[in-house]
């Protein structure tokens, strides 16, 4: 089944492998004679000399051919063959993978608790406007994708069930996670067809055609043929990452089906493998023109043709149609098997009837604002791409930005003993050209900008509201100025006054104890928009609405059961400072792991981070707050890195 050397030399028509000659001497006659008369002469007094050369000259061969083999080992360089072999070598071999990877709804349901089951049906069969997952899944169930299915996988915590419609697309999806890391991942059987009939697509798609091109048993199956092996278009050479990027490709390339009609229609268009065994085709005949290629060779696969398989419902012909996809084969399954084609001839392995099991609903509103932002750039890493800025890289450049000061407070006075003078801030004192606007108005107001945004405030923190509320908005290049007006001028410094050494009794000491990750359902969103795109404005408009939303070190650290509290740091820089008491350590960002039912606080260094993610988790409907100050509350004379350290005391106006 599996290529190796031996084989692939054995084939010079697949491929172009040095092939030995060996050129036959030209010995007259009279010499050979000659020869005969010497040796005749010689044979008994040389016999014991030859043999001892003989023996040297074996032994010195041995010597050189064991030494050539370590020097130089054949390594393969045609992609094809190094993701071929790393395959066999880790275990990955299509029959590895063709074992027990599938699983019967009444299974599933007696031990659902101990699945992490994924539901990667996206589409809206009923024209509501609502994907078919939140129609209706499994209980516990995760929405997925057939794309973002190993990304996705990354969440679970139990070995994993993938739920598509019918059972099919589902192999693509478990082939991608079985060759990504997750041995164990199974298709549920029938899909989401089996489990309710409220969901039953096969009861459909299954037919009696009696088609002409289909050839009535014992069969007539085409003898196996030889061919070469498909190229892989890549320029890597390592067996993990070629696998990886055509992983990546099957996946984009989505679930790759044809109907049995089409392929009866005109079976000269494709290649057609029969996965049955001899008997199956005796009892219920074929295709006509396919082959029968099970076990698979692939050395019996035709590269340049569209290798159609079929088998008895479509589910193993899509495990099969995957791998096939990621050799670099043009492969495809033949939907619904035989089931579509020779329902009524069918004794077994046909579809029967939906289980009716409970099913549940869920709100797509939170789905369909994650996925337009998702579609328009508006991921949480895009949007935390370049958002903050120092105050050294605007102050002679300022006529390349709209700056805007959101400082709507009157905290400075005219001394610092009498801070309410009844002039507001931004009047006091701003970056020269700063024009005023606030936090509820940011995205009305920067209508007017005709540069790239810079938003002030006092200390850069609630800037990070602003500054995600217009990247949400259309702005994307907004950006946040470092320490806010604090860093501009020490006249308006408020980060002296709040950095502190707490030597709390509920901050855990290096190395720190963060807790365990979890999965937690998301939160759910109360609009009746149904259009992404307001969906987003309305929300946006919400959480500019409620205002910054932050709480002080002091309250976290005094009472850290009331939230639900994520350290926004690297698990090195828990290693170096140790953590608040029970905080959990979620970076990158997984909504999964933040519990929508409690207040979500997230710390960073400086407050600033945290409060682009605040506002950013409050757009997707949680009760989030950022811990103002960061860790320079709490813990600042620990800090090396990440501290304030004083203004630059430019010009204001």
């Amino acid at each position: 089944m599996w290529l190796n050397n031996e084989k692939t030399q054995m084939d010079s028509n697949t491929r172009n492998y040095p092939v030995n000659r060996v050129k036959k001497s030209g010995i007259t006659k009279k010499n050979q004679r000659k020869s005969e008369e010497k040796s005749n002469k010689n044979q008994g007094g040389n016999m014991k000399k030859n043999w001892i050369r003989l023996t040297m000259a074996i032994a010195v061969l041995a010597v050189i051919m064991v030494a050539g083999c370590k020097d130089e080992v054949a390594v393969p360089d045609d992609p094809f063959d190094i993701l071929n072999n790393y395959l066999i070598a880790n275990g990955m071999d299509i029959d590895a993978l063709l074992t027990n990877w599938i699983i019967a709804p009444d299974v599933l349901n007696s031990k659902r608790d101990s699945y992490y089951i994924m539901d990667i049906r996206t589409s809206d069969k009923d024209n509501n406007g609502i994907t078919d997952y939140f129609d209706g899944h499994v209980p516990g169930a995760v929405f997925s994708s057939l794309g973002t299915i190993v990304e996705d996988a990354t969440l679970a915590d139990d070995p994993i069930v993938v739920v598509c419609y019918t059972g099919q697309s589902a192999g693509h999806a478990v082939m991608a996670l079985r060759l990504s890391g997750y041995a164990d991942a199974k298709v549920l059987k029938w899909g989401m067809s089996g489990w309710h009939s409220d969901f039953d697509l096969w009861s459909g798609n299954c037919a009696q055609l009696d088609h002409a091109n289909w050839i009535a048993p014992p069969g007539d199956i085409a003898a196996a043929e030889t061919f070469g092996y498909p190229a892989i278009d890549t320029d890597l050479t390592d067996g993990a990452a070629i696998l990886a990027e055509r992983i990546d490709a099957m996946l984009t390339g989505g679930f790759q089906g044809v109907t049995g009609v089409t392929v009866l229609d005109t079976p000269t268009d494709y290649f057609i493998n029969n996965y049955w065994d001899a008997t199956d085709v005796e009892t219920y005949g074929n295709i006509d023109g396919a082959y029968r290629i099970k076990p698979l060779e692939f050395s019996n696969l035709n590269p340049d043709g569209t290798i159609v398989t079929y088998c008895w419902t479509g589910q193993t012909s899509s495990m099969i149609t995957a791998y096939l996809t990621i050799l670099g084969y043009n492969a495809k399954s033949l939907k619904y098997g035989s089931n579509s084609m020779i329902y009524d001839d069918l004794t077994a392995h046909k579809w029967s009837a939906s289980m009716d099991y409970d099913y549940e609903t869920s709100d797509p509103t939170l789905n369909i604002l994650t996925t337009y932002m998702d579609e328009n750039g508006m991921s949480f890493d895009e949007l935390m791409n370049g958002w903050i800025i120092g105050p050294d890289a605007i102050v002679d450049v300022l006529d390349d930005y709209y700056i805007m000061d959101i400082r709507s407070g009157d905290s400075h006075g005219a001394t610092a003993l009498d801070p309410a003078d009844g002039i507001p801030d931004y009047e006091n004192g701003h970056v020269p050209g700063a024009v005023a606007s606030s936090l509820g108005t940011i995205v009305d107001d920067a209508a007017a900008a005709d540069s790239p945004i810079v938003v002030v405030c006092y200390t850069g923190q609630s800037a990070g509201h602003a500054v995600m509320a217009l990247r949400l908005s259309g702005y994307s290049d907004a950006k946040v100025l470092k320490w806010g007006m604090s860093g501009w001028h020490s006249d308006f410094d408020k980060w002296t006054g709040n950095c502190a050494q707490l030597d709390h009794a509920n901050w855990i000491a290096p190395p720190g104890e963060i807790i365990e990750n979890q999965n937690f359902n998301p939160p759910i969103l109360d609009s009746d928009e149904t259009d992404g795109a307001a969906l987003l404005a309305e929300r946006v408009g919400a959480m500019l609405t409620g205002g910054f939303q932050g709480v002080t070190g002091v309250d976290v650290l005094d009472t850290p059961t009331d939230y639900f509290i994520n350290n926004y740091w690297s698990e090195d820089d828990v290693i170096t400072y140790g953590n608040i008491a029970g905080a959990y350590r979620i970076k990158p960002l997984v909504l999964e792991n933040l519990n929508a039912g409690a207040t979500v606080v997230t710390y960073c260094w400086t407050g600033q981070t945290s409060s682009m993610i605040t506002s950013y988790l409050t757009v997707l409907g949680y009760t989030a707050k950022s811990l103002k100050f960061g860790s320079n509350c709490m813990i600042y004379d620990d800090l090396t890195a990440h501290k304030w350290n004083a203004s630059m005391d430019y010009p204001y106006e």
